[in-house]
């Protein structure tokens, strides 16, 4: 195995450790030390690739945006179907990612409320690469279907953005809250509950209120 592979793979075993210790912990409280111990990672070893626990958390949410990103990538708009049924599908990969997901996601809501601009400098490289995908997805859905927007691209995406992190995101962060405690059943009901609200809000963008 070459070395690049060999520190490819190491620094991913130490973000998925860090992932699952953040959201469990949050930040204040979580421990480098137990993350080592819980996950066979030698301090020798983290801090060969990680400068602190600063750095370590910065490089998780990279990690995160860029693995939602490449999923965002690979989901199917079907040009046939309404504008309405792709952003439906859309959506439902969405709400199944952070699901499944559920570390993943709390640290997402949690930056999101913590960050301040240097720390988002920290993150721009994915944060970056997650809005060019999410709005290149979002701008292609819309545009099929003769969908006549009178609204710019930019517009247009800003919209469908602030929905899905001011509202849905709140909600999805409920959910991956459940799904950490294993309680899949009401896991299962509060996904039924964000899609139907979802269906409803694109509604309503979609057609108007009158």
């Amino acid at each position: 195995m070459k070395q690049a592979e060999k520190n490819r793979l190491s620094t991913n075993q130490i973000i998925t450790a860090a992932i699952n210790e953040f959201a469990h912990y949050g930040y204040a409280n979580a421990s480098l030390n137990r993350l080592c111990r819980e996950n066979g990672i030698s301090k020798g070893k983290l801090y060969h690739y990680f400068d602190s626990k600063d750095e370590l958390y910065y490089q998780c949410v990279n990690f995160i945006f860029f693995d939602f990103s490449s999923m965002l990538q690979n989901i199917e708009i079907d040009k046939t179907k309404s504008v309405f049924d792709n952003l439906h599908y859309y959506y439902e990969n969405i709400l199944k990612y952070w699901t499944t997901h559920p570390e993943s996601c709390l640290i997402i809501k949690r930056a999101s409320l913590m960050f301040n601009n240097k720390d988002f400098e920290q993150v721009k490289e994915g944060q970056r690469k997650y809005i060019t995908t999410a709005k290149q997805n979002l701008l292609e859905i819309t545009r099929c279907g003769n969908c006549n927007a009178y609204v710019s691209n930019d517009e247009l995406f800003e919209v469908l953005k602030a929905v899905n992190e001011n509202l849905f995101m709140r909600e999805i962060g409920n959910a991956a809250e459940l799904a950490i405690e294993g309680k899949n059943e009401e896991v299962q009901k509060k996904k039924k509950e964000i899609m139907a609200l979802y269906d409803r809000m694109i509604n309503v963008l979609l057609h108007g209120i009158l």
